[in-house]
């Protein structure tokens, strides 16, 4: 599967999202139906022959136990993978390591788990960074767009994995460049104003001011700049009150330790107060007194802070990012302590 291929696993992953949605109560107690009915249909999507033992191998014996699954390129083992139940988190201490430990004692250079909904892949060896440090990325089936999940997943694909530590430098690089353009939109503006003149029927033969079309796209490119750092539906938090500079450095870690590390800012800077919530979408919070969303559903993954608040951990990596950005902006409404969506 080369990288401009997507229509294969996009088809996949939108029946396995079917599929979770429908079967929930069964995954979340059948460790098996999540192998066989999910992980397994997206290996095949991402060009793996899931009946060739030669490729992907079940309960390949290490010293260390057997992954669910271990990837196999030309007989040599390249990802374990390890699967649990729908209702354990796997971006919590146990699966991941456990994947790990595998890898790692057979000297095997990714490991993953997932519990069908979360994936998280990681390198099983970098110097100076412990197993949280080293994820490479993560995905949410339940919140992130197919196309996104799709275009993290062919990393893993047969054909990519070979390559995948260009693609992960490319990858980096691509994100900072891309913060650096937004922070800095003159180039993208100047680009746009040309396209928008392209397009016009027919130009008024005296604007209001000279500038006024550049002022408009500068306006216009500024306003989705914004929204993208703020909410949007269920995956964006909305706060109201003050910002400041936007954050513009490449986020590392695993979610959990993005967020708390943000957290914990705001919280010694004084702009996380104890009586703060911060929501999402309209029905979660990113922030609360208690590890309870505003639908009445418990925190998937609740970490508590130093000044006794809960942040909701369970997110994709690309979100984790965006919230982190967000608190590294937030300040408590200067009306009261509590920021509520608007």
């Amino acid at each position: 599967m080369a990288l401009s291929d997507l229509s294969n696993i996009k088809e996949v992953l939108i029946s396995v999202v079917e599929r979770l949605n429908r079967y929930r109560e069964i995954y979340e107690r059948n460790e098996t139906a999540v192998r066989e009915q999910i992980v397994l249909p997206v290996l095949r999507g991402l060009g793996w022959n899931t009946e060739n033992p030669e490729a992907v191998h079940p309960e390949d014996r290490t010293d260390s136990g057997s992954p669910d699954y271990t990837l196999k390129v030309d007989l040599k083992p390249v990802v374990t993978i390890e699967v649990k139940k729908l209702g354990v988190d796997v971006t919590q201490p146990g699966a991941l390591e456990q994947a790990h430990r595998y890898a790692s004692a057979s000297g095997i250079a990714l490991c993953m788990a997932t519990n069908g909904t979360v994936w998280v892949l990681a390198r099983s060896f970098e110097v100076g960074r412990d197993l949280r440090g080293r994820i490479i990325w993560q995905v949410l089936l339940s919140n992130d767009t197919v196309d996104e999940v799709a275009q993290k997943l062919t990393l893993i694909a047969k054909e990519n994995i070979g390559d995948i530590d260009s693609f992960i430098q490319f990858q980096d690089e691509l994100d900072e460049k891309w913060e650096e353009l937004l922070a800095e939109p003159g180039e993208l503006v100047v680009v746009v104003v040309k396209l928008l003149r392209d397009r016009l029927s027919a130009s008024p033969e005296r604007l209001p001011y000279p500038r006024f079309i550049d002022d408009y796209v500068d306006q216009r490119i500024r306003e989705i700049i914004e929204s993208d750092t703020q909410a949007d539906d269920m995956t964006q938090p909305k706060v109201t009150g003050q910002e400041g500079a936007v954050t513009t450095s490449v986020r590392r870690g695993s979610v959990a330790e993005i967020l708390i590390e943000a957290a914990e800012r705001a919280i010694r800077e004084g702009r996380l107060l104890r009586d703060t919530q911060i929501q999402t979408g309209y029905a979660r919070f990113l922030v609360s007194r208690t590890p309870v969303h505003k639908n009445g559903k418990n925190f998937f993954s609740p970490r508590q802070l130093s000044n006794g608040l809960y942040i909701e951990t369970h997110c994709s990596l690309s979100t984790a990012r965006n919230h982190a950005r967000l608190l590294d902006n937030f300040k408590a409404a200067l009306g009261g302590p509590r920021a509520r969506g608007r």
